[in-house]
């Protein structure tokens, strides 16, 4: 494949990125690693293809909230097993700053409800 088809095939990668609707759970590990394979394979940088650093750290945020808010949705109803391992999660990707409560529509006290350990 030459560099103008890696070009062609990391922008494509990049626009599903982009689309409305893009599921960041269960499709963005692979669009993401096609996207850098066409990178590098193309010797490509973020800016030739269209993108930039913050543009594709943005997607990353998009991918912690998209699994925040199904953390969330399993609390809610009641499809946790163990709703401390959930919550510990959320407050683990919380204090790495990947999103905020607010991002995925909860509060503390919502959290502390869902279990008497938390």
């Amino acid at each position: 494949m030459d560099n103008q088809n890696h070009l062609a095939a990391a922008q494509q990668e990049l626009n599903r990125l982009r689309q409305p609707g893009f599921d960041f759970i269960s499709d963005y590990g692979g669009a993401k690693g096609s996207f850098y394979s066409h990178l590098n394979a193309g010797a490509l940088t973020l800016e030739d293809v269209g993108t930039n650093e913050e543009e594709m750290s943005g997607f990353e945020k998009l991918r912690f909230v998209a699994y925040g808010k199904w953390w969330l949705a399993s609390l809610r109803e009641g499809k946790a097993p163990d709703p401390n391992y959930l919550i510990s999660l959320i407050r683990r990707e919380l204090k790495g700053g990947k999103f905020t409560l607010e991002d995925i529509g909860t509060t503390e006290e919502e959290l502390a409800s869902f279990c008497s350990g938390s």
